[in-house]
């Protein structure tokens, strides 16, 4: 900030010295310091996710724990667009994800040093982590008259399924089922299963199939969101998609 008021003060000592090129410089100055900081400090809190996870490491808490506090706040939270974070002292949550797995290798050698059993850390055993590694998708499937919902996803500590339920809207509203067995306790349609998560080295999506008689014909456009849980909590929130479905098979 100091530097800041030192350089205004400059350009304004060429202006009133006559020099009309500094009106530019100082215009530009102006327009491009407070980008500058923002930048800066969005790095400076990448720098304190590193050493906050090392930190946690050496205490007896798995540098998971970062990751999962990471997701929790971004599904009460929100994420930011691109552009706002431009202008914004805190990076997105996405990028946080990406930047601090590079230190994340650092700090799981040092937890494994201190504290080979997991279970007698301070932390105890590590959450149960998931990324998404891109958008769901969906395909109609007239064949089997389902719609396929692809979930690219993996987990980190995941030793039991985890819980998969699929909510789907229109109009920003829930929409109801059209099959009981596939409505929640308000009649909304809900797809809940289980599966198998796997790891980053082994990952692959996860494929769902949604039967058409799910919903009614004017249903059939909808918008989908993907949660994720494990049997203590909710763990993750997938982006909104869109699905088809098709035209149910008549008898």
């Amino acid at each position: 900030m100091v530097y800041n008021q030192r350089m205004i003060e400059y350009y304004r000592g060429r202006i009133a010295a006559g020099d009309k090129s500094a009106n530019w410089a100082l215009l530009g100055f102006q327009i491009a310091a407070p980008i500058a900081l923002k930048k800066m400090q969005r790095d400076q809190e990448h720098d304190a996710d590193a050493q906050g996870m090392l930190l946690m490491a050496r205490a007896g808490y798995h540098p998971d724990y970062i990751f999962a506090l990471h997701h929790l706040l971004l599904m009460n939270g929100g994420e930011q667009s691109k552009f706002s974070a431009f202008f914004s002292d805190h990076p997105r949550w996405e990028t946080r994800d990406q930047r601090s797995e590079r230190s994340y290798a650092e700090a799981l050698a040092e937890y494994d040093r201190l504290w080979p059993q997991a279970a007698t850390s301070p932390g105890g055993n590590p959450p149960v982590v998931v990324f998404f590694t891109g958008q769901p998708h969906s395909k109609e499937n007239k064949e089997t008259g389902t719609a396929d919902i692809q979930i690219p996803l993996y987990c980190r500590n995941a030793q039991n399924p985890i819980h998969i339920a699929i909510l789907f809207q229109k109009d920003k509203h829930p929409i109801p089922a059209a099959d009981p067995n596939f409505a929640d306790d308000k009649g909304h349609l809900v797809f809940s299963s289980k599966a198998k998560c796997l790891e980053k080295s082994e990952n692959t999506p996860i494929l769902l199939q949604v039967p058409a008689g799910a919903v009614s014909d004017h249903d059939r456009k909808v918008h989908a969101t993907v949660l994720v849980g494990n049997d203590a909590a909710l763990i993750g929130e997938s982006k909104s998609f869109d699905v088809h479905f098709p035209k149910p098979k008549r008898p």
